[in-house]
């Protein structure tokens, strides 16, 4: 029984100092606190008290936003495949797709911001939670994996994650459900 644990330890001690492992944990925390920052602006938009950010256009938050959102798509097959296989590159995936998505929900809040509807002020942040709830499903998935092709039992998961991930949601892309409440909303680009 103690060899099991002291084996069991030893294997969670190993995994925690994997490559990619801390940057993952890094960007897991991140995403989380890019959450919050969310769920609050919601908040704010459903009492009627979000600010209008006056440090761009609603045009120009849009142009950003969708620039952060091509940018984060593209890196969900290099995630999924690191996860899977490559745990070397995995970190820097993370980072980087992590960082994407900080500029995406400031833009994102900034879009809502400067829009008058609070319904659609709402709506847009709510879209934007769910995509950002799936990221971190995402990237979770792709920590356990580890990049360890041997870890085949868990690439299923990360293979799903991925495609809720792409945010699918009832059958919908999510990035091309806010794209589309965008074009919407905004004048057209």
């Amino acid at each position: 029984m103690r060899t099991r644990f002291i084996t069991a330890f030893s294997l969670a001690i190993c995994r925690e100092k994997a490559p990619g492992q801390r940057e993952c944990e890094t960007g897991i925390n991140k995403l989380q606190d890019l959450l919050r920052d969310l769920n609050q602006a919601s908040l704010s938009a459903v009492s009627q008290n979000l600010p209008a950010r006056k440090d761009n256009t609603l045009q120009g938050f849009v142009q950003n936003a969708e620039t952060a959102l091509r940018l984060a798509e593209e890196h969900i097959d290099p995630i999924c495949h690191a996860g899977k296989s490559q745990a070397e590159n995995l970190g820097h995936h993370v980072t980087s797709m992590a960082t994407i998505i900080e500029s995406l929900v400031s833009n994102i809040i900034g879009v809502s911001s400067n829009i008058v509807e609070t319904k659609e002020q709402v709506n847009i942040l709510e879209r934007s939670r769910t995509v950002l709830e799936s990221a971190v499903q995402f990237v979770c998935a792709a920590k356990e994996s580890g990049g360890n092709p041997k870890a085949t039992s868990l690439h299923p998961e990360l293979d799903l994650s991925s495609q809720v991930s792409c945010f699918v949601d009832h059958g919908h892309c999510q990035f091309k459900v806010l794209r589309n409440i965008w074009q919407h909303v905004c004048v057209p680009l």
